[in-house]
């Protein structure tokens, strides 16, 4: 069963109520609303009577222009002809749409996109009809408060095949809920009506019939004649599918069809009519079956008859609004032309001049912005890199030059100690502290070629080295440190005869740097390994210390170039920014640096750098 929407809630006693208003009613807009309402509530009980008030809503909003009016008159009688004319009420249901979306109105805008799906079933379109039904629900869930939704829900329950079975029942509930939230009545009962068939189809006969006749008792009680002639018939179908007494089936088919003629829903009549004869027909009546036979070709006369009578069909309709269109243009147009024509030469001169001046303007100005605001952009990250290059050069310097001058603090400190000094041992601390003042100065030319490099955006000149000199030397900067703590640096012969290019300041740095690190954390008597392995044409130096054990989040915190310090527990704040350094480094030279954890024996620092392919032994990684 499909439903059409009026307003379904519409009872015996609203309908009565309004009549006994009209009386009082004293203003004219109100009293057209009150007819249209008078039509959607008669929609389920009196066919004609939807029609005669209709038309008299319409009468009086023309007169007011009454737009709200006229629209509410439309989609009475798109309901009204629904069954008798299906292209007239197309137009009305159209007509009315329009008006209802110009207004906002999401509730009237939701029932209308329902009644044109039914038009579409009429037409026999059920693709349009479905994609109809699903926007009048998603247009009903914005309605402030309105059953609308239920309407369109239950329709899609009933013609919409490709829904699971799941999806029917979550349809159902929702419906059921909307229904009840609304206060809704005959809208529930038609989802009672859809539940008791299902029991009936799911095997429950007796329980879904019994269902049934519920319904059809509650519907003569508060007068709903459409829903007690749609009942008649599933109630008459349903005894005849469970094999029971066919004058009893028949009964209810005579009941359905006296209602269905009485208040004149030749739909439902078009439904009684062929069951009625097709029952005759099984009990071998042939008479009375030619009776139904007779009557369902009447029907269908008198259809033809009013439809020709109404002035349209399809052809007419068509041809009429083509027509009404046209003459409505040409009347529009012979008003206007000569206004428009002048108004046109004067204003589109001054309108295009002005158009021009304020589209350059805005061009220019948008032009000058852009260019601002991306040298305010360069600018801004221009002065961004160099405070960050600063900040980590002042850490670097604040933490590699401590050592150095620590170093020649302590060995001032001894010459002023009171105890005399041998020649010998004055030798040997004076040597000490020229090899000190020359390491703190290799360690500044490396800091001052890294800078000048920086200057001129990463140009920088490279040699080739041998890997295991500049281990040594880099390494004569720690002697002292891996002494006091019983280390010592051990080289791998892998590291014979490799040389690399590189920019031999950089290059003493980083391994300055790495075996810096190495020696303050390598466990007490355990040695600080060197080993090199070719991979391609770039040359991996490893440094492994046996003792501290690098997590994976400290070795990402060193690396990562947003991550300006190392802080731990172990305080490696300075070692973290020389790291960063180190690796901007090696990226000016084409190399790499990395860290990897060894369990149980520490951690590996891992450089590369382009190898020169003329010397050296191969050694496999």
């Amino acid at each position: 069963m499909v439903l059409c929407s009026t307003r379904s809630f519409g009872q015996l006693k609203h309908i009565r109520q309004l009549q006994q208003s009209l009386a009082t009613i004293q203003d004219s807009l109100a009293y057209a609303d009150a007819l249209a309402e008078l039509a959607d509530y008669y929609h389920y009980r009196q066919w004609d009577s939807v029609i005669y008030y209709t038309d008299k809503a319409m009468r009086i909003s023309e007169r007011h222009g009454y737009e709200r009016g006229i629209a509410g008159a439309l989609t009475g009688r798109g309901v009204y002809y629904m069954t008798r004319n299906n292209y007239l009420s197309s137009r009305f249901n159209n007509d009315a749409l329009r008006m209802y979306r110009k207004m906002g109105d999401s509730s009237r805008v939701s029932l209308l996109l329902n009644n044109i799906a039914i038009n579409f079933i009429f037409d026999g379109n059920y693709a349009k009809c479905v994609d109809k039904l699903y926007e009048a629900e998603r247009v009903a869930r914005a309605a402030p408060s309105d059953s609308s939704r239920t309407i369109a829900l239950l329709n899609l329950i009933d013609i919409d095949s490709s829904l699971t079975k799941r999806q029917r029942d979550s349809m159902l509930i929702l419906a059921k809920r909307n229904a009840e939230k609304w206060k809704d009545e005959i809208m529930y009962n038609y989802c009672l009506q859809i539940e008791a068939k299902r029991l009936f189809d799911a095997g429950g006969k007796q329980e879904g019939l019994d269902g049934f006749r519920e319904l059809l008792a509650d519907a003569e009680k508060k007068g709903n004649f459409s829903f007690m002639a749609f009942l008649h018939h599933d109630i008459g179908k349903m005894i005849l599918e469970m094999g029971g007494d066919s004058a009893l089936a028949m009964q209810h088919f005579t009941e359905g069809l006296q209602i269905s003629q009485r208040q004149k829903f030749f739909y439902v009549t078009s439904l009684l009519l062929p069951e009625m004869m097709h029952l005759c027909e099984a009990l071998g009546d042939t008479a009375k079956a030619l009776h139904f036979a007779q009557q369902q070709l009447a029907q269908n006369t008198e259809a033809v008859t009013e439809l020709q009578s109404s002035g349209f069909t399809y052809f007419d309709y068509v041809l009429n609004e083509r027509k009404l269109r046209e003459a409505q243009s040409r009347q529009t147009a012979q008003k206007r032309t000569i206004y428009l024509l002048v108004l046109l030469t004067i204003v589109t001169g001054g309108l295009l001049f002005f158009l021009y001046r304020s589209r350059s303007q805005s061009r220019k100005v948008a032009r000058i912005q852009q260019e601002l605001r991306e040298k305010s952009e360069e600018r801004t990250r221009e002065l961004e890199d160099w405070d960050q290059f600063h900040n980590m050069l002042i850490s670097v310097m604040a933490h590699d030059l401590r050592a150095p001058f620590s170093s020649i603090i302590t060995i001032s400190q001894l010459f002023e100690m009171e105890h005399d000094l041998t020649p010998k041992e004055i030798e040997g601390m004076m040597a000490s502290l020229k090899k000190t003042s020359e390491d703190s100065i290799r360690f500044m030319e490396g800091l001052l070629a890294w800078i000048s490099a920086k200057r001129k955006g990463g140009k920088i000149r490279t040699d080739s080295f041998k890997i295991e000199d500049v281990m040594q030397e880099a390494n004569q900067f720690y002697t002292m440190a891996q002494q006091d703590k019983d280390v010592r640096l051990v080289l791998d012969d892998s590291l014979q005869g490799q040389e690399v290019y590189a920019e031999k300041n950089m290059l003493g740095f980083i391994c300055r740097n790495i075996l810096n690190n190495a020696t303050k954390y390598a466990a007490k008597g355990k040695p600080i390994l060197v080993r090199a392995f070719v991979d391609g044409d770039q040359l991996i130096t490893a440094v492994t210390n046996y003792g501290k054990e690098l997590s994976a989040a400290e070795i990402d915190k060193i690396f990562n170039p947003e991550q300006k310090t190392m802080a731990t527990k172990d305080g490696l704040k300075g070692a973290g920014i020389a790291m960063i350094i180190s690796q901007d480094m090696l990226a000016r030279m084409h190399g790499r640096i990395w860290a990897e954890r060894e369990p149980g024996i520490g951690t590996t620092f891992y450089f590369a750098l382009p190898r020169n392919l003329s010397n050296g032994a191969t050694v496999a990684v």
